[in-house]
C-alpha cells in the first residue's frame, strides 16, 4: 500500500513538471500558431483583423508569408507600421490596391508580389497637418497598376512618400507608371524621396490612349511636387517595344515638378528610339512644368533623346 502511494506521488510530481513545461511554451504557440500577424503579444488570424484592431502608432508584425484577395476598399485611417520581421515575410495579393492608406504609414522588411500597389490619400479625418508614408527595406513586384497612387482629397495637407533601401519592379510590358500624383480637389505639396533604392519600369503600351503608361513617374494636375533622387539610387525604364514614347518624368495639366538628382544616381532609359516631341526624358502637356536640378547624376539614354 505504501509503495502504491509512493508511486502515485512520483507520478503526480512528473505530471506537474510536464504541465509546467507545457504552460511555459503556450504563450508562443497562442501568438504564432496559425496566425498571420501580431500586435505586441496578441496574435490575429489574419492581417486584415490585425489592421482593424490596430491603434494609432501600432506596429503589426507578420508571422508568416500570406496570400490575400482584395475584394473591397478597406481604407486605413490610422498611422500604423506593417513589419515583415527578420524573415522579410512575403505578401502575395491579387485584385485591387493592396493597401489604401488615409494616414501616415510605414511598410518595412517586406516582400510583396501584387497586381496593384498602394493608394496614399490625404484626408483631414484625423486632423493631421502632414502625412508621411515610408517603404523601408521593401522588395515589391507590382503588376499592371501603379505602385503608389498619391492622391489629394483635401487642400493644404502635404504628403511625403519615402522609398529607402528598397527594390521596386514592374516586369510586365503593359500598365501604369510606378508612381503617380493626382490632386483634383485642391493644391497640395508632395515630396517623393528615393534613396538607396532601385526602381524598374518595364514597358508601356503603344496602343494605349493613356500616355501615363509610358513613364516612370506621372505627375498630374494641382500638384507642387519635389522629387529627390539620391543615395546610389537607380531608375530603369525599358519600353519593351514601346519606342517613341519613353519618359522618365511625365507632367500633365498644371503640375509643377522639381527633380533633384545627386551625383550617385543613375537613370537608364533603354531602347528609346529617335527624339520626338513625345519621346524625351521629360514630357509635359498643358501648363505643367518639370525642372531638373542635376548635380552630376548619370543619364544613360538609349538612342538620341539625351
Amino acid at each position: 500500500m505504501k509503495q502504491s502511494k509512493r508511486a502515485l506521488s512520483m507520478l503526480l510530481a512528473v505530471l506537474m513538471v510536464l504541465a509546467t513545461g507545457i504552460a511555459a511554451v503556450l504563450p508562443a504557440v497562442a501568438v504564432d500558431g496559425g496566425n498571420e500577424a501580431r500586435i505586441g503579444e496578441t496574435g490575429y488570424a489574419t492581417l486584415e483583423a490585425a489592421i482593424k484592431a490596430a491603434k494609432d502608432g501600432d506596429t503589426i508584425t507578420l508571422l508568416r508569408d500570406l496570400s490575400m484577395t482584395i475584394n473591397s476598399k478597406d481604407y486605413i485611417y490610422k498611422d500604423i507600421t506593417i513589419d515583415g520581421g527578420d524573415a522579410m515575410h512575403k505578401i502575395t495579393a491579387s485584385g485591387g490596391y493592396t493597401f489604401q492608406f488615409c494616414d501616415s504609414f510605414t511598410l518595412k522588411n517586406l516582400k510583396l508580389e501584387t497586381t496593384h500597389g498602394l493608394y496614399f490619400w490625404n484626408t483631414n479625418k484625423n486632423k493631421r497637418t502632414e502625412l508621411i508614408g515610408t517603404l523601408d527595406n521593401v522588395e515589391w513586384t507590382v503588376g499592371d497598376a501603379l505602385l503608389a497612387n498619391i492622391h489629394g482629397e483635401v487642400a493644404g495637407i502635404p504628403q511625403t512618400l519615402n522609398i529607402v533601401n528598397s527594390t521596386i519592379i514592374k516586369p510586365s510590358g503593359k500598365g501604369d507608371s510606378l508612381i503617380a500624383t493626382y490632386n483634383e480637389k485642391g493644391l497640395n505639396d508632395i515630396t517623393i524621396t528615393v534613396e538607396n533604392s532601385t526602381l524598374t519600369q518595364a514597358g508601356g503600351n503603344t496602343n494605349s490612349a493613356q500616355i501615363g503608361n509610358r513613364a516612370i513617374f506621372y505627375f498630374h494636375c494641382n500638384s507642387n511636387v519635389v522629387l529627390n533622387l539620391k543615395g546610389n539610387s537607380t531608375l530603369n525604364y525599358n519600353p519593351q517595344g514601346c519606342a517613341n514614347a519613353v519618359h522618365a518624368f511625365l507632367c500633365t495639366k498644371d503640375a509643377k515638378v522639381t527633380v533633384n538628382a545627386d551625383s550617385s544616381v543613375s537613370l537608364n532609359l533603354l531602347d528609346s528610339g529617335a527624339e520626338t516631341a513625345k519621346n524625351y526624358f521629360i514630357y509635359s502637356t498643358g501648363s505643367g512644368t518639370v525642372t531638373v536640378n542635376d548635380n552630376g547624376a548619370a543619364w544613360n539614354i538609349g538612342a538620341a533623346i539625351a
